[in-house]
């Protein structure tokens, strides 16, 4: 992902969640956020595959500064808006609550897991080599992996359903 896309994705972002209120906007608000962390998963995967070989410093350093804000404003997105719209939208009753909080610690989960990613870019922008390229190789993998899935599982259970819905009104 080009730097130029950050200023893209946020204005393209802010004319959407404008209108998030109604259930299509918020799927496509939700899509775009899940299209922006599969990016960060990718960029991470990069590095992961060139460790132990010195990493690219700017690369290592736009993740340390946006991966963590970028991550929270989906979330807050999703828990503030996107959740209310799949629970409308669905219709799922007890299950689908019981997803969403789960979803929701998931969240918490992966915002700590985050910080420590960051402060591992961090570390390699400093010019500070990482202690063991395998541990760090396997906490990158760690991360992305982890992402990937609870990208999937939402896609799978809110928004493929969510779209179906959709279409049929």
């Amino acid at each position: 992902m080009p730097t130029s896309y950050k200023p893209v994705f946020q204005l393209k972002l802010t004319r959407l969640t404008d209108n998030t209120h109604d259930p299509a906007t918020a799927l496509s608000v939700m899509q775009e956020y899940h299209g922006l962390l599969l990016s960060i998963c990718d960029r991470l995967e990069a590095i992961a595959d060139t460790l132990p070989v010195p990493v690219n410093v700017s690369e290592c350093r736009f993740l340390s500064q946006e991966l963590l804000p970028s991550m929270k404003a989906s979330h807050r997105f999703e828990e503030e808006r996107f959740f209310m719209s799949a629970r409308l939208t669905i219709n799922g009753g007890a299950v689908l609550d019981d997803v969403i909080a789960r979803l929701c610690e998931e969240h918490r989960e992966d915002q700590f897991f985050a910080e420590e990613i960051c402060e591992e870019m961090r570390i390699l922008v400093a010019g500070t080599h990482c202690n063991n390229a395998e541990v760090t190789g396997y906490m990158l993998r760690g991360f992305f992996g982890q992402m990937r899935r609870h990208i999937a599982f939402e896609r799978d259970f809110l928004c493929i359903p969510m779209a179906q819905r959709l279409a049929k009104i």
